[in-house]
């Protein structure tokens, strides 16, 4: 099995042992914790054997191979943390159950806009002339920076839940944003 692969799989396999903390009250950081324990664990043994990081036969170890196994891992928490966090929304903040709790009214809290700029390097075209006395063909490429103003509007949302165990109420919030942008000159 090539070895980027195991990146994403290790991740999903740390995820599915220990989705069952989720049901049995386990707090959130304890769940978390048990992800990233046996998915960088996991990562940790294979990545190290595989790519025979430590060479038993010269004792010593190979700079571009530690350095291949430092960026997996990365790699793979950073998986392992986006997984992990997609279920923050589902867990009852007053009893700890895990589930699609009931989902009630949804609300606009507010709305942040930010302004900005960008410079794009644009492609005008090429220009290409002949040098007769020295043989040269002498090709110019012509570019030009087109400016724009930026405008992100990010809007906040809460949205009231009930846990379908101890029937508490909660909150959840999310957030969506877009950007514009309009042309200068």
């Amino acid at each position: 099995m090539p070895t980027w692969l195991m990146m994403f799989v290790i991740p999903f396999m740390a995820y599915v042992i220990t989705y069952p903390l989720l049901y049995i009250r386990t707090p959130w950081l304890v769940y978390q914790l048990g992800c990233f324990a046996i998915a960088l664990g996991a990562a940790g043994y294979y990545f190290w054997h595989y790519l025979d990081v430590y060479d038993s036969a010269r004792h010593s170890l190979s700079l571009i191979h530690l350095l291949l196994f430092i960026g997996m891992l990365v790699v793979t928490f950073f998986i392992t943390f986006f997984i992990s966090n997609r279920n923050v929304e589902d867990i009852c903040p007053h009893c700890g159950y895990f589930a699609k709790h009931s989902k009630g009214t949804s609300r606009k809290t507010g709305t942040d806009v930010s302004y900005g700029s960008e410079t794009d390097t644009v492609y005008d075209g090429t220009t290409e002339k002949m040098n007769y006395s020295t043989n040269t063909k002498i090709i110019t490429k012509h570019y030009h920076d087109e400016r724009y103003e930026t405008k992100t509007t990010t809007t906040h949302y809460e949205t009231d839940r009930r846990c379908m165990r101890c029937g508490g109420s909660y909150t959840s919030h999310s957030t969506s944003s877009s950007t514009t942008r309009t042309r200068v000159g």
